[in-house]
């Protein structure tokens, strides 16, 4: 979908990253840069240096080249770029991602930077199978009969032309393996260490159950890798109109934010153990395996339970489960603490639930290249001693189409 705020493969390290790289005007060894705004950057040189005269010689010198910069920019430029990237599906390492790597580079060479070339990089990738859709369904425990099926779909819209894609029916996280599990539910607020301690200390067991956490406060694949070393058998995550959805503001089409049926895709890989292709694909034609350079098996740092994304639309009912739980045994399910409470119209409980969920995910991996899209832009001073490089980088690709304004 083409939602704002919609997941993107910014898991990688380096998969698809556009690196632009830069060797500024800056003739001295020491630089500081404040992160404020353009206008506010200033070289401090130190005066063992260079002099006074040059000092100032070098700062007016930046000065006219950030207002160059900044001169070049325009809303109506960055609209037409965004409107062309978000185009079309352009996941990393499939045809669209090419495409676009092959735009980015026809658009720097149109602006003077002639030495831009793509780098086929390669890296392990992950994928939804095509043919196999996922499933979520809320399990009455006696009957074991469907009481709820999510939807685990995001609709056409008739204002976005690139919504029809057999992509918004495939609710997926990057690195997920295929799994199909069943048992009671759990709620663990943002998944964090604290908040399974939080569960702990309620007397709510995690092991063999299924986690349910939301977006936020930290990254998608630790709330995974928390509730996997707790020993639970799957995790489902949603976006909590809270931090994504009707509390914050208007939603979309309306506005900005996520609306009921909306579903933030992304990577659950365990990045606090070594960001990167968790495969080292590129390393192993110079005999280097993930284990080599991250001390950590590829195994080991991506998921062995499955993992789904869902709405805060399908999240309601099995929220709503762990309420009802509570509510048919007084020492079942304990109200969750103000700090785990969200923005949906219920009161949101701990678990485990009564009845039973049920989802199944149906994903691939693969070897496959990605394309880096490199740009040089030399100073007067490049070769020299003088030389200071500066690597501006971000990633190009997204989970389906990307965001779009």
């Amino acid at each position: 979908m083409h939602l704002p705020k919609l997941g993107s493969w910014a898991s990688f390290a380096f998969s698809s990253v556009v690196l632009f790289l830069l060797l500024l005007l800056v003739p001295t060894p020491t630089i500081t840069v404040t992160a404020t705004s353009m206008q506010r950057r200033r070289l401090r040189v130190s005066e063992s240096d260079e002099s006074p005269s040059l000092q100032q010689q070098e700062q007016q010198r930046q000065a006219q080249v950030e207002s160059t910069f900044v001169a070049a920019l325009s809303a109506e430029s960055a609209r037409a770029s965004l409107q062309y990237l978000t185009s079309e599906p352009h996941m990393a390492g499939t045809p669209g991602d090419l495409k676009m790597a092959k735009y980015v580079q026809a658009q720097w060479q149109s602006f003077g930077i002639q030495e831009a070339e793509i780098q086929p990089v390669s890296a392990l990738l992950s994928y939804p199978l095509q043919d196999k859709q996922p499933s979520l369904v809320l399990l009455d425990h006696i009957s074991n009969t469907p009481l709820f099926t999510a939807a685990l779909t995001e609709p056409i819209l008739t204002e976005d032309p690139t919504s029809d894609t057999w992509l918004r029916n495939h609710t997926y996280l990057g690195y997920s393996p295929s799994g199909n599990v069943t048992a009671p539910l759990v709620y663990a607020n943002y998944g964090r260490p604290e908040d399974f301690d939080v569960l702990e200390a309620a007397g709510v067991a995690v092991k063999g159950t299924i986690v349910l956490v939301r977006y936020g406060e930290c990254f998608r694949g630790l709330k995974v890798m928390n509730a996997e070393q707790r020993g639970a058998l799957g995790v489902l995550v949603y976006s909590d109109p809270q931090q994504d959805g009707f509390t914050a503001g208007p939603v979309y089409p309306a506005g900005p934010w996520r609306p009921p049926f909306g579903v933030q895709r992304g990577s659950v890989q365990f990045l606090s153990l070594c960001a990167g292709d968790p495969g080292r694909a590129a390393l192993i034609e110079e005999g280097l395996t993930a284990e080599d350079v991250c001390g950590y098996a590829t195994e080991d740092m991506k998921p062995k339970i499955p993992v789904l994304p869902i709405s805060y639309g399908d999240a309601t009912p099995f929220l709503q489960s762990l309420a009802d739980a509570a509510a048919a045994d007084g020492s079942r399910s304990p109200i969750a603490p103000p700090s785990f409470q969200g923005g949906l119209n219920l009161t949101y409980h701990m678990g485990p639930s009564v009845d039973l969920v049920g989802f199944a995910t149906h994903n691939q991996e693969l070897v496959g290249d990605i394309w880096n899209v490199i740009g040089l832009v030399k100073s007067p001073y490049f070769g020299t001693r003088r030389d200071r490089l500066v690597v501006l980088g971000n990633h190009r690709d997204a989970w389906v189409d990307g965001g779009r304004f």
